[in-house]
């Protein structure tokens, strides 16, 4: 990461200006090959590379672009907050189109040219910036336009949709130049009760109280597109708990679009008081500053924040604060000077009260504009108050850095001081004292060139583990041993587990067999199916070893007639029944749910359960792989998130596979619960939440299945699908029941229709369970030196699984005979031999090393091996050859008794032969 190289490329003299930070840094000459291709590469949303300051490093994530042609109609170059060297990638704003350097772009004096003759869209400036009345405009100066403020008949394009931000560019770059722009310094002297807690990983809550800009307006994550950036307050929590490695860090976003700086005690005791945090991020100005298009006064602006301050120290006394300025507004409709006046009170009242401190990223900004050159609409999404991605990303990365230590050495002592006292080298046996000591010193000699919090924590964690491993481990160990037999090119050991702490260790240690593997021609030891690929097994005659290859997955489905779902299609679809569950005050609604293409249409890829007359939902955000409780305009807004947990709906991360989960939602009282295969995922309290009259309703987005809907009250235990009383339940395995549901259900826009299952989309959601069952997939029969068994696919989660077991046909495996030489080696390939087995079908091939001299008879094939010089090889040969190594004076063969060829006669030769008479 940049960060890392910076510790080996520059060298960095500091001055401190009016709370903020001047780096002067030594020159240096990156390009991208001192970069890995992961490291180059940001094509998603990526919460290390999208926090990662931008005055650190050689390297750009993603910096927007937004193309539009200069007012005499031409395409002038870009400037980028550095002169970049080497353009790694321009993308689109969504990440998901890549453009072509020389084709679509060219690098020109460290600026961005985008090609006329290229395939990427470029805006006329009167369409941004129309200078004659335009179509569409209205007597209410809003949407589709808004008016210059000093300047007449001249307006600024603006929908407060997506429309503006979509059509700009990512581009990700090297640069060799140096940040010149301001830099956020460390707020530990102003909020040292807040840094306390994260010094020592204690729980941290984080209350965010601001306008629409602080409620998540309008990030990609806030639109429900890619590449669904958060918004700063989640992006913010997010990186704190990587940055500190710690997931007691919490955050509640208590934040009101449309609102302003006035003092409300009522809404700062719901929205504030109310939530008893550690720190309170007070992010209110894009309102202050725009409003009427002039703005409060400073003063106003000053006594409004002043009075929050004062209320917040009056009832939580071990509060603090941060103020956190607003980025600009559109710079021709409302004047900048406002915005940066009421910056300035930000960090007057940061100086004169104690526990409070100042982000200001509306500082930087206003450089990479008037200094830069870079166009303020970048930093928006809609062209007038709102940030997109790069706003956002800016103003987290300031917090983060007002929230990092002022002097990274004082945090790594204390790091290195925990390490030490939990090693407690001077208590322990001489053994894990060497042990503890080097784990100790490693970590110190990492940390020494890291100034990075969360890469200090990355190390402190890892010395941790170690040492954890080294201090449970037992005085008097219990070993399980497990035989790791030789194979013809690998030597056998003994690998040896105490069953008590895990310690592990391996010995008794064998030489390899010798000469080459002779493999079968392969079996499949797994069907594939229409959901999960096959395998071929290739076995070696004369031990262990084995190979695989992957069988694809198959191309159509079986379908089974006894199990069903609704298939939902297309749009937004909304499920509302006539039921009540909350009524008593404990509700419960459940469903299986299966994603397969829930970002096709518009709007936030969600599926969840509405409550609180339609204002709230408890539901899964597939795009930030979250369970969320969010107040939300549903399906085209992020809204509020009152509460979140990470949550990855496939094994490997991603979002969909067919993959099937039990969804279940409980509302008792002012708390929701979620729980996702009988999981307790989620829970939260909140005077907000509200459902006792209300009848079930579900919402979802997108090309979906469900099934196995219910309707439960009272003591039902999602865990175990057992208790209560049902209200309503429905297994859609008919075309009956499918018609059952929807007499009971209504719903809207999405198109609907009932489907069967089958081997690809089979039923998976499911309460937890110790013992599978299931439809069986395939039969795997028993050959000479295998055993056979039957495959099942688990309908409770979905699992390939395998029972029914055969024993081999014989002990001894295959026999071989008849071997043929089916290629002559040569002195540049390989020859090969093939073999029969005398009791199967199965064939065998083994290599012939090149250069190898037949001999045209063959025979030296089988000298090897025959001790005694009888002419035949046999068990006899390997009795005469134990004695030899017993001492007996018995005269032998050395030639025929280095049977692996290895140039000594030893144990492993007798090995061999044993194992090669048996195959």
């Amino acid at each position: 990461m940049k960060h890392s190289k910076l510790l080996s490329l520059i060298l960095c003299v500091a001055t401190v200006i009016s709370g903020l930070v001047y780096p002067v840094v030594a020159e240096s000459t990156v390009t991208s090959a001192d970069f890995t291709a992961e490291e180059l590469d940001c094509s998603s949303y990526d919460i290390r590379k999208y926090t990662e300051p931008f005055w650190e490093g050689n390297i750009v994530y993603n910096e927007i672009v937004h193309p539009i042609r200069a007012k005499n109609g031409y395409i002038s170059s870009f400037p980028l907050m550095y002169k970049a060297s080497e353009i790694v990638s321009v993308k689109d704003y969504k990440l998901k189109k890549t453009y072509v350097e020389g084709v679509d772009y060219m690098l020109v004096a460290g600026t961005l040219c985008i090609l006329e003759t290229g395939s990427i869209p470029v805006m006329d400036w009167e369409d941004m910036h129309p200078t004659s009345v335009p179509a569409g405009y209205g007597s209410d100066e809003f949407a589709p336009y808004y008016p210059h403020a000093d300047t007449p008949n001249q307006w600024e394009y603006w929908t407060g949709g997506s429309d503006v931000c979509s059509m700009s560019l990512a581009v990700t770059y090297i640069h060799n130049d140096t940040w010149k722009a301001p830099v956020p310094e460390s707020q530990e002297s102003n909020l040292p009760k807040t840094f306390e807690k994260l010094k020592n990983d204690e729980p941290l809550h984080i209350v965010v109280a601001g306008d629409s800009v602080a409620a998540g307006a309008m990030s990609s994550g806030f639109f429900g597109m890619p590449p669904y950036a958060e918004a700063y307050p989640e992006m913010t929590l997010r990186a704190l708990r990587e940055k500190y490695s710690n997931d007691n860090i919490t955050l509640t976003n208590s934040a009101i679009g449309g609102t302003m700086s006035t003092f409300e005690q009522s809404k700062m005791d719901s929205t504030i008081i109310s939530k008893n945090p550690d720190l309170v991020i007070i992010n209110f100005g894009m309102n202050d500053s725009s409003c009427d298009r002039v703005g409060i006064s400073g003063a106003q602006f000053r006594s409004n924040i002043q009075q929050q301050i004062n209320y917040i120290k009056q009832k939580l006394p071990n509060c603090e604060v941060l103020l956190l300025s607003s980025l600009y507004g559109n710079r021709y409709t409302f004047p900048a000077e406002r915005y940066e006046e009421h910056a300035a009170v930000l960090h007057e009242l940061a100086a004169a009260n104690s526990g409070v401190g100042v982000a200001d990223p509306q500082r930087i900004e206003k450089y990479l504009i008037e200094e830069t050159g870079k166009d303020f609409i970048c930093f928006q999404a809609d062209n007038m108050v709102h940030p997109g991605d790069l706003g956002m990303r800016l103003t987290t990365q300031t917090i983060l850095e007002a929230l990092s230590f002022e002097n990274p050495s004082t945090y790594r002592d204390h790091l290195i001081s925990e390490l030490t006292a939990y090693a407690d080298i001077d208590n322990q046996d001489e053994t894990k004292r060497e042990e503890l000591t080097a784990i100790l010193e490693d970590a110190k000699a990492k940390m020494a060139l890291i100034d990075e919090e969360w890469d200090l924590n990355a190390v402190a964690d890892e010395a941790f583990y170690e040492m954890k491993v080294v201090i449970i481990r037992c005085d008097v160990h219990s070993y399980v041993d497990e035989i790791i037999e030789p194979t013809c090119k690998t030597g056998g050991y003994t690998h040896s587990v105490c069953s008590a702490c895990g310690h592990k260790y391996d010995h008794s240690f064998v030489s390899n067999l010798g000469g080459e593997h002779v493999m079968d021609s392969g079996r499949t030891t797994v069907k594939a199916t229409a959901k999960s690929p096959g395998e071929t097994t290739y076995s070696c005659a004369r031990c262990p070893y084995t190979e695989t290859e992957v069988i694809p997955v198959l191309t159509t489905a079986t379908t089974y007639s006894t199990k069903g779902m609704i298939h939902f299609s297309n749009s937004h679809n909304y499920l509302a029944s006539d039921l009540q569950p909350y009524t008593n005050g404990s509700g419960f609604v459940e469903f299986d749910f299966c994603p397969i293409n829930i970002e096709k249409f518009d709007g936030t890829p969600y599926v969840g359960v509405w409550f609180s007359d339609y204002t709230i939902t408890a539901c899964y955000n597939f795009a930030a792989q979250e369970v969320q409780i969010i107040k939300t305009s549903l399906p085209f807004g992020g809204g509020t998130v009152y509460a979140s947990a990470d949550y990855a709906w496939t094994s490997n991360g991603g979002r969909y596979e067919y993959n099937w989960k039990k969804f279940a939602v409980h509302c008792y009282g002012k708390t929701v619960r979620i729980y996702i295969d009988g999981e307790l995922v989620l829970e939260d309290t909140d005077v907000a939440y509200s459902a006792y009259g209300e009848v079930a309703l579900i919402y979802s987005n997108g090309e979906c299945y469900m099934d196995n809907i219910k309707v439960m009250k009272g003591s039902y235990d999602p865990t175990t699908g057992l208790g209560g009383t049902t209200l309503g339940s429905w297994d859609i395995n008919s075309k009956s029941s499918y018609n059952s549901f929807f007499s009971a259900w209504t719903q809207s826009y999405a198109t609907r229709t009932f489907t069967y299952a089958n081997t690809k989309n089979v039923t998976t959601g499911h309460y937890p369970h110790t013992t599978h069952s299931g439809l069986i997939v395939g039969v795997i029969p028993n050959d000479c030196a295998n055993s056979g068994y039957n495959q099942y696919s688990c309908d409770k989660c979905g699992e390939t699984y395998f029972n029914s077991y055969t024993d081999p046909l014989y002990d001894e495996g295959h026999t071989l005979i008849n071997q043929t030489v089916t290629k002559e080696p040569t002195a540049t390939e390989d020859g090969e031999y093939s073999y029969e087995c005398s009791t199967c079908t199965m064939k065998f091939t083994q290599i012939i090393p090149k250069g190898t001299d037949l001999g045209g008879d063959d025979e030296t094939t089988y000298s090897k091996g025959d001790v005694n010089n009888d002419g035949n090889v046999n068990s006899s040969d390997t009795v005469i050859l134990r004695r030899h190594f017993t001492g007996s004076a018995l005269e032998i063969d050395m030639e025929a008794a280095d049977f692996n060829s290895d140039g000594d006669v030893n144990s492993a030769d007798l090995v061999a032969l044993a194992r090669w008479l048996v195959s």
